[in-house]
């Protein structure tokens, strides 16, 4: 392997953590010490690279602990050091090692792509900014261009985001990420049309996807084949890494599975790698709704809804949660939503009129009878048939002119 693809191939490692001992380093007799000590730091990284690629990240940060031990100018220890510390979301441990990497070293260039990666999961849009625009080039060094556009998309940089996203369709026509952000960017900017043929492009590539993947399809053989612990930590092997894309499908195909509680890390990842990506997000939210932990589904939902305020799934999940965390008045903004995006499912239209019903209720009982009759009178258009709220109805409206009557004399009093 080439050290260039050697290296590329580490922006695609997997993640699990399997403890166990490492195999000791080798040197032939009679080697000068200095030499004997940079063999066996090499022997190190090259177990701990072997681990890597086999999705035990724990185990090659101690091997590469020790090759930077052994040698500290070894910056090849260094960065892959810095990538599974990246791979587990350590970002501080992650950073010390890349910096530790001079700029003309052949593995600067991915350093600073990582780094650019961190500063965007960490929010600093600027340094993000800076980052990536270093190593976007004519040739991508990988999808620093997605993640520039999703900084630039963040940071309000809406017609950079177009430009740098359109140069990423171009570059890597089949990322269905590319496609799904330019479609928010696009809509962002009041290109409608463009922006649903990019969300269709992207629906279509991602199940194309899906449909090819070696480790997708490995994956779902080995939920049909194996018990659900060993189908789980195959899986994760195959998939868990630092690429968003995998670790969605990861945690899609286990939640499908009903494996919920496996399926919480990757999602969760993936969140925090790509942002700006509704999908994680949705699932992330979906399926600690299925685990019925409505706490939890609530701040990726209302992320997701953030990220795609047209997305009718997203809307009437958000409205569902928010309706069972008894947070009404947030919860009838979403149900409104969703049922303006389908105001023919009946499903929607039923908690949106018992969200409506409770609330009128609660504002009669505390007097509040001009918010409760604006409430009843929403929730009647929905359902004129709903003959148990006219007396109700009419009660608030009496209320209202008797208050009315009485403030007007109380008034009148006054003068």
């Amino acid at each position: 392997m080439t050290p260039d693809r050697r290296i590329q191939t580490l922006l695609l490692i997997a993640l699990a953590a399997t403890p166990g001992s490492l195999p000791r380093a080798w040197a032939p007799p009679g080697l000068p010490f200095a030499q004997a000590g940079r063999a066996e730091a090499q022997a190190f990284v090259d177990a701990g690279l072997q681990n890597l690629q086999q999705a035990r990240y724990e185990r090659a940060i101690q091997a590469f602990r020790r090759a930077v031990d052994l040698s500290p100018d070894l910056s090849i220890a260094w960065y892959d050091l810095g990538v599974a510390c990246f791979g587990l979301q350590r970002f501080d441990e992650s950073r010390r090692a890349f910096d530790k990497l001079p700029r003309g070293d052949p593995h600067y260039l991915f350093a600073v792509y990582f780094l650019a990666r961190i500063d965007l999961a960490e929010g600093h849009l600027d340094a993000a900014i800076r980052g990536f625009e270093s190593i976007s080039g004519s040739k991508p060094l990988a999808d620093e261009l997605y993640y520039l556009g999703a900084a630039y998309l963040r940071s309000g940089d809406t017609p950079a985001a177009i430009r740098t996203l359109e140069r990423a369709s171009a570059a890597t026509p089949d990322d269905y990420r590319v496609h799904l952000l330019l479609g928010r960017a696009y809509q962002r900017a009041g290109r409608n049309q463009d922006s649903s043929a990019q969300y269709d492009l992207s629906e279509k590539l991602r199940a194309s996807y899906r449909a090819k993947s070696r480790e997708i399809l490995e994956c779902q053989n080995s939920l049909v084949s194996e018990t659900a612990d060993a189908a789980a930590n195959h899986c994760r092997r195959l998939l868990d890494g630092n690429d968003p894309a995998k670790l969605v499908s990861l945690g899609v195909l286990l939640a499908e599975h009903q494996l919920y509680v496996p399926a919480l890390a990757p999602l969760a990842k993936a969140a925090r790698f790509d942002p700006e990506n509704y999908e994680p997000q949705f699932n992330l939210g979906l399926t600690y709704f299925k685990l019925k932990d409505y706490r939890g589904a609530k701040p990726p939902l209302q992320a997701a809804v953030a990220l795609r305020p047209e997305s009718y799934d997203a809307v009437v999940l958000l409205g569902s949660v928010l309706f069972t965390l008894g947070e009404d008045f947030p919860a009838v903004d979403q149900l409104r939503h969703a049922n303006r995006l389908r105001p023919a499912d009946d499903k929607v239209k039923g908690l949106l009129f018992g969200e409506l019903c409770l609330i009128a209720r609660h504002l009669l009982a505390q007097k509040d009878y001009r918010r409760a009759i604006s409430y009843f009178e929403e929730a009647l258009d929905l359902r004129p048939e709903a003959a148990e709220l006219h007396p109700q109805l009419a009660e608030a409206q009496t209320a209202l002119a008797e208050k009315e009557k009485a403030g007007l004399e109380e008034q009148l009093v006054k003068k």
